[in-house]
């Protein structure tokens, strides 16, 4: 069957029923189809081959750097640190720091919204200032007898003690007569009563 072309009434040469048609050789060499055929099989072949090599050695390369980094960090010494002593000081003082400040945000927001100055307005304060060591002692005694105990930082690394708070002044006055008379914490500084801002 011939192929035409309906608009000129002539025979269509633009359709080839065989792809090797228009070809500059002579396409019934069987030999010659054949070489072409493997030939670009053999091009596809290496591309797709080399993309794979390709794709392996990034692969190699970035699992080597992973093992490197999980190695020197699981099997570091104190011989052969990964990081030097002054990065390693300058990011655990920043850590303390942020922790630290993290923390005491969150527990004063939290004896905020606990015990609002507007339903607790008083507190007592043991008078002085003291150091990390001898408040965190006197708070564990105070809360061992039951008591709520807040500890508040200074700007000069030391620490103001209050009780309470409390939600009337004679409640906070009962209080204040037992740890006066009480063996433990006679011997703290003068304890007063204050009212909350």
């Amino acid at each position: 069957m011939q192929n035409l072309d309906f608009f000129n009434g002539m025979p269509d040469r633009s359709y080839n029923s065989s792809p090797y048609e228009n070809m500059p050789y002579d396409s019934r060499n069987i030999d010659l189809l054949i070489k072409n055929n493997s030939t670009q099989h053999i091009e596809d072949r290496q591309k797709n081959k080399a993309g794979f090599m390709l794709f392996l050695v990034l692969t190699i390369a970035i699992l080597s750097f992973t093992g490197g980094l999980i190695v020197g960090l699981k099997y570091g010494s104190q011989n052969h640190p990964i990081v030097d002593e002054a990065t390693q000081r300058g990011i655990n003082n920043l850590k303390s720091k942020v922790s630290s400040t993290i923390d005491e945000k969150r527990q004063s927001v939290q004896a905020k919204n606990s015990f609002p100055a507007s339903t607790h307005p008083f507190a007592i304060r043991i008078s002085g200032e003291f150091d990390e060591k001898n408040s965190h002692h006197i708070a564990e005694i105070l809360s061992s007898m039951g008591h709520r105990v807040i500890l508040s930082p200074t700007d000069s690394s030391k620490y103001r003690v209050f009780i309470g708070p409390y939600k009337t002044r004679n409640e906070a006055l009962s209080i204040l007569k037992t740890l006066d008379t009480n063996e433990e914490t006679k011997h703290l500084a003068s304890m007063n009563i204050i009212k909350r801002s």
